[in-house]
């Protein structure tokens, strides 16, 4: 009787000691996962930045491109003065 209680207490023991090397592992990936979506994160919101400044470079160009577009001044400074211009009235690129 008495080595059967040894045996069942050596089992449970070496149960518990892999259920800490599983808790262990699980802590370890959650904490991996954590970094990963941090770093993720960051990307994801430097690409939107990048977009976003795409789109602003891209209302540059056009107005750049554009040879009817003048306001004041010379042909040649048309797309600066379009934009100075659309500064002045408050409104955002």
């Amino acid at each position: 009787m008495l080595t059967q209680v040894n045996a069942e207490g050596q089992c449970k023991k070496i149960q518990a000691n892999q259920e800490n090397v599983v808790a262990q592992k699980n802590a370890e990936r959650v904490l991996t996962e954590g970094r990963g979506e941090e770093g993720l994160k960051g990307v994801l919101g430097l690409r939107r930045l990048y977009t976003q400044l795409n789109k602003k470079l891209d209302v540059v160009k056009q107005m750049g491109m554009n040879p009817e577009l003048r306001i004041f001044g010379r042909a040649e400074d048309s797309a600066m003065t379009q934009l100075a211009a659309y500064q002045m009235s408050g409104s955002r690129i």
